[in-house]
């Protein structure tokens, strides 16, 4: 299993990628050998530039944001025989 995030704000993701990073110390001894330890893989719209860069890797998350960031009709539909030929 490979928990991931698909983030497409206008801001920087700035939250922790490691539920460690949540816990806190407690007073009286060192429990951080017990501490939960997930991380998830971050996968942010805003890492990519443009959609040439997101035609280019071809999978289906690129798919998602270029069809997100579709301006008109015809874009989703060249999105759309993309994921058709090359899926």
């Amino acid at each position: 299993m490979l928990p991931d995030v698909l983030y497409n704000g206008e801001r920087k993701w700035t939250a922790a990628t490691d539920i460690v990073q949540l816990v806190q110390d407690v007073p009286g001894g060192d429990l951080s050998r017990y501490w939960p330890r997930l991380q998830y893989l971050l996968l942010s719209e805003r890492a990519y530039k443009d959609d040439e860069e997101l035609h280019n890797l071809n999978n289906l998350v690129a798919a998602l944001f270029r069809l997100e960031n579709s301006k008109n009709p015809q874009q989703l539909l060249d999105v759309v025989v993309h994921l058709l030929h090359n899926g």
